[in-house]
């Protein structure tokens, strides 16, 4: 029969093999000191949505509405796996950034490992975020983006940079002068191409194209005119 000392001798044995595999592996032992405690993360805001990384809660982030406070979705980004006989505090790793742009939503962790979050779809992608669209990118995928569209011209007429949130790209296509006089009843198609066209919307990196619905001015101060 084992006897108390024996079983105290397994486990001291059992914890000492620990405290060498975690040396060996460069995790955070008891010889350690305790980690400070997480950096603040500010929470980010887009359409009436408060997003944040609660410590609370390691490894997620919410949203919630931010006039009731109420939470509307969650998304666990990582998990945390803790080795017993080990300090927990110390192997925690908490997100420390956390930024919108566009329907994204770009986190980092203490590690450095990237996440990005598509809002819409509450999709979950790990590694480094793809970097922003080069003001031609975005022109070539605007027009490859509509190179079906019977009404518009397939060559980009003008530009902007939208730098302020929603940032992106806006993308402006003059109408077919042959579509506008086809149109029944037009009044004056030959104004209409010359001061109206429609826009290709897209984020930074050039994802989540659409083509905007409403016509856009030809005439606006910051479009910048594309010459080829």
């Amino acid at each position: 029969m084992f006897g108390p000392n024996h079983w105290q001798i397994i486990f001291r044995e059992e914890k000492q093999f620990l405290l060498l595999f975690a040396i060996v592996l460069g995790l955070p032992t008891p010889m350690k000191a305790k980690r400070m405690p997480p950096k603040e993360v500010a929470a980010v805001e887009k359409d009436g949505v408060r997003y944040s990384a609660p410590p609370s809660r390691m490894g997620y982030i919410e949203a919630r509405d931010i006039q009731t406070g109420a939470l509307l979705w969650d998304a666990r980004l990582y998990k945390v796996w803790v080795i017993p006989f080990l300090e927990k505090d110390v192997q925690d790793v908490y997100i420390n950034s956390l930024t919108v742009v566009g329907d994204t939503l770009h986190v980092t962790n203490e590690k450095g490992k990237s996440f990005r979050v598509d809002i819409p779809s509450r999709k979950v992608r790990t590694g480094t975020p793809p970097a922003p669209l080069r003001e031609t990118e975005a022109i070539r995928r605007a027009e490859e983006f509509i190179r079906h569209n019977h009404s518009l011209e397939p060559k980009a007429y003008g530009v902007v940079e939208r730098k302020t949130p929603p940032e992106g790209w806006t993308v402006v296509f003059r109408y077919k002068q042959d579509y506008l006089n086809r149109i029944p009843g037009h009044p004056n198609p030959k104004q209409a191409y010359e001061n109206r066209g429609r826009a290709v919307t897209m984020d930074p990196v050039g994802a989540h194209l659409q083509l905007e619905h409403q016509d856009f001015r030809l005439t606006f101060d910051g479009l910048k005119k594309i010459i080829y």
